[in-house]
């Protein structure tokens, strides 16, 4: 097993910064056109095109211990090292991951998307230090150029504009990169920027599933979502086609009659998010096969998920793309982000086995360690937190048995004290009476006192100081966003919850990067787990390193043992979560009386 020491690392005196330019179809790997490189410091630039990377067996330049090799949002640049079947830098830094944490402060919500003021491109970085740009409108006429050409299109001055173009991001890239490099934590970024290395691993890869069904499905969805639509208006008596499709007018039209006022957006539509639907639902319990079927059918674009022609589900993973250094993709493009009964569609290819690891109340362990809560640490080390903390906080006999139901209000109220849920939160989400929530959550802070003490003192902390920073240095700045037409403030939920979020995706890079030393072949993480291919004569060995790796993570974090459990998946089985099961038979049902299976 290949191995690394962070602690060792220095800044090298030798710097390569590289930039590609390719085309990204949907689902598939990087087609790469061209490729820009300058040396630092000596200025020295060189640039090529594809019929020259595509003879090359590794990078034109030191991509050993010795030396960095630079990029901004790498994942994309080590994407095409793989591609071109490269071996990976030993020292990769990934620019857009250090400009992140050093200008990482609180946003409303409102402006935590691109376009709304929350953008972190190459020229907005450029902006943030004060240095010169490009022009916008002309790195998009280049990405168009690049997105739509194929190995026959080019022309010579197509070909020599594209090229020019990456050779002016590089340099534009040097700058910004003289500007930050003496102020950057030299270890934490190479482990940020090995871990961009796993990412592009993790995109070349993709989710494997079960493309000719998913094909078929894709082909009569909506005959498929008619059919779910006629059983709603079976059951409410009312009609909510039109010309077909689901009508948000029909539904408003429903809703009134039935005295639900809804929330509407700003364009007069219905809201009809799950989190609005879930909230409605538990006000009008009459709604819950609604929004059931809407959240798991009608609101699910089939044709959206991007499937490449290896069957392979691959889309943009988006690390350090929230202000607590989460990976986070687009829901749209990720299968499993979706419905949990559509995930039966991932299924490994013949031969294989899927092993998916996630850690066992990951972020409540995470804040017994922060605040040092001997007690409360003890329960991560049960089999059981939430039912340990029913016996501790006397909510049952230390002999008897623990409910499911009770261990579930448990478990909501543990975790939701760490971001601040209130007694009213809690009630509402629990569907139990407020005298009941008020009960739980004092249980708890009676039961756990150094943990509450932990939560207001980080509070209280980061409202004097303007800055949090995690163990391996992630910092969130929680300061009033304020123009000459607003000011809005961090809430206090996010305050407490940013050391548990943060805290949490360090661990998961941390084991990630430790997997994919290993040499285990990774296909996608979550919040909490990852999902590993292997072939089936060695998954179990596979699974044995991966936990091994991630109690190591989780032991470098907390100071103790997390939990890993495992879900196994051998070909020719496919991936079943117990909780779509029933979703899955019926829509399988449906595609049988359609004639598609």
């Amino acid at each position: 097993m290949r191995s690394i020491a962070l602690a060792d690392a220095a800044a090298p005196e030798i710097v390569y910064i590289v930039d590609f330019e390719f085309r990204a179809d949907l689902g598939e790997r990087p087609h790469v056109w061209c490729m820009a490189v300058r040396e630092e410091p000596s200025g020295r630039e060189v640039t090529y095109w594809r019929d020259e990377l595509l003879a090359m067996h590794r990078a034109p330049f030191d991509t050993g211990p010795d030396v960095a090799v630079v990029a901004y949002f790498a994942s994309a640049e080590w994407g095409c090292f793989k591609e071109l079947g490269w071996p990976m830098p030993a020292q990769p830094i990934d620019v857009f991951a250090e400009v992140r944490v050093g200008f990482n402060r609180y946003l409303p919500k409102d402006l935590r998307k691109p376009g709304a003021g929350d953008r972190w491109g190459l020229y907005d970085a450029l902006a943030r230090y004060g240095l010169e740009t490009g022009e916008s409108a002309h790195k998009a006429a280049m990405r168009k150029l690049a997105s739509t050409a194929t190995d026959t299109t080019w022309t010579a001055e197509d070909r020599q504009s594209l090229t020019r173009y990456c050779l002016e991001d590089v340099r534009y890239l040097a700058a910004l990169w003289r500007a930050l490099r003496r102020g950057i934590d030299w270890p934490q970024a190479r482990l940020r920027g090995l871990y961009t290395v796993v990412v592009a691993a993790i995109e070349h890869s993709g989710i494997p599933i079960d493309g000719p069904l998913f094909r078929r499905m894709a082909e009569r969805w909506e005959a498929v979502k008619g059919h779910y639509i006629s059983e709603l208006e079976e059951l409410y008596g009312f009609a909510f086609h039109a010309d077909g499709h689901f009508s948000h007018r029909r539904f408003l039209e429903w809703t009134a009659a039935q005295g639900i006022g809804w929330p509407l957006t700003a364009t007069g539509a219905p809201e009809l998010d799950d989190k609005t639907f879930r909230a409605m639902a538990r006000a009008y319990p009459a709604l819950r096969p609604f929004r059931e079927t809407y959240s798991h059918i009608l609101d699910l674009r089939m044709s959206s998920l991007p499937v490449g022609k290896d069957d392979r589900n691959r889309f943009l993973q988006s690390p350090f793309a929230t202000a607590t250094g989460r990976t986070m993709p687009k829901a749209a493009k990720n299968i499993w982000a979706q419905s949990r009964w559509i995930r039966g569609l991932v299924r490994p290819p013949k031969g294989f086995g899927i092993a998916v690891l996630d850690w066992k109340s990951q972020e409540y362990c995470i804040a017994a360690a922060e605040s040092g809560d001997e007690r409360m640490i003890a329960a991560c080390r049960s089999k059981d937190p939430y039912r340990t903390f029913a016996y501790d906080a006397r909510l049952v006999p230390a002999e008897s048995e623990v409910s499911p139901q009770l261990r579930a209000q448990c478990k909501i109220v543990a975790l939701g004290v760490t971001y601040g849920m209130t007694e009213h939160g809690a009630a509402v989400q629990l569907d139990i009476p407020l005298w009941r929530a008020r009960d739980l959550i004092g249980r708890h802070k009676s039961t756990y006192r150094p943990c509450w003490r932990w939560l207001e003192d980080t509070l209280n902390g980061a409202l004097l100081n303007e800055l949090m920073a995690t163990k391996f240095g992630w910092k969130w700045r929680p300061v009033p966003y304020c123009t000459a037409y607003r000011v809005d403030q961090p809430s206090a939920r996010s305050i407490q919850n940013f050391h548990c979020q943060a805290t949490g995706a360090e661990m998961l890079r941390a084991a990630a990067v430790l997997v994919w030393l290993a040499g285990i072949e990774i296909i996608h993480t979550m919040h909490d787990a990852l999902m590993i291919l292997a072939p089936l004569e060695r998954l179990d060995e596979a699974v044995t390193q991966t936990r091994e790796c991630m109690i190591t993570a989780g032991r470098v974090i907390t100071g103790f043992d997390l939990t890993v459990d495992v879900t196994r998946v051998r070909s020719p089985r496919r991936y079943m979560d117990k909780d779509g099961t029933l979703t899955w038979r019926r829509t399988m049902t449906i595609l049988r009386e359609l004639g598609r299976l």
